[in-house]
């Protein structure tokens, strides 16, 4: 399995950064940059809501022959995350996954992307 690791700044600075250990090697300098949008979408209620996303494509294997898309949003306003593969839309964790249950939930998710490759 690969390992990524994945840092997010939304400090109130701008703009709001991602970096993402694309190719599981554990550096963070040699990887493209991410960079974040923001949309606002008015709501039901006359309010505005914003957000903002950002992806990346990762290795899935450590030879780097299959890889994924990772979506990162950050929906201001809605009380609780939802991690979605970025490749089929499948919701694989929702308000499990504030604090900590995050990186165990991609980890997770990671996982069971790479046992579904058929092996040669």
């Amino acid at each position: 399995m690969v390992k990524h690791l994945i840092l997010v700044d939304f400090a109130d600075s701008q703009p709001k950064r991602l970096f993402v250990d694309a190719d599981g090697d554990g550096d963070l300098t040699d990887d493209p940059s991410c960079d974040f949008t923001t949309q606002e979408a008015g709501r039901p209620d006359g309010k505005k809501s914003a957000s903002d996303h950002a992806s990346a494509m990762i290795n899935v294997t450590a030879d780097g022959k299959h890889r994924g898309k990772v979506h990162f949003r950050r929906i201001r306003s809605i009380p609780h995350m939802i991690l979605v593969d970025g490749d089929t839309g499948t919701i694989l964790a929702n308000k499990t996954i504030r604090g900590p249950a995050l990186a165990a939930a991609i980890e997770k998710a990671l996982a069971a992307k790479a046992a579904a490759i058929p092996h040669d």
